[in-house]
């Protein structure tokens, strides 16, 4: 298999991990600072943030929500929100906690 058509599938992978929406306070700490921020959306392998202080593009981070906290980097931003690819998937079972604290299984949408 090639690199590309490797890179590709690890990709799609990372992806088929169901989002679940979330409107739920959460920190963001980065090397520098502690940033206060909203979590919109989770799945097992990132998330998707909204905050007035937003980082940049290949930060690495670590989502702080409740009982969880997630290793990542910033992999988008665009405006107020910002994409986090994590470095490992979390547990599903810390995904289904947060949804329930959030309103429970498709909270805000």
């Amino acid at each position: 298999m090639s690199l590309a058509a490797r890179i590709q599938e690890l990709f799609e992978d990372r992806r088929r991990d169901e989002r679940e929406r979330v409107l739920i306070p959460a920190r963001l700490r980065s090397e520098n600072a502690v940033t206060r921020a909203v979590l919109l959306n989770l799945s097992r392998t990132g998330a998707m943030m909204a905050s007035v202080s937003t980082p940049k593009v290949e930060e690495k981070v670590w989502l702080l929500c409740e009982d969880l906290e997630a290793a990542g980097k910033i992999i988008w931003v665009k405006g107020y929100q910002f994409g986090i690819a994590f470095h490992r998937k979390i547990d599903a079972q810390q995904v289904a906690a947060i949804v329930a604290i959030a309103g429970g299984k498709g909270a805000g949408r």
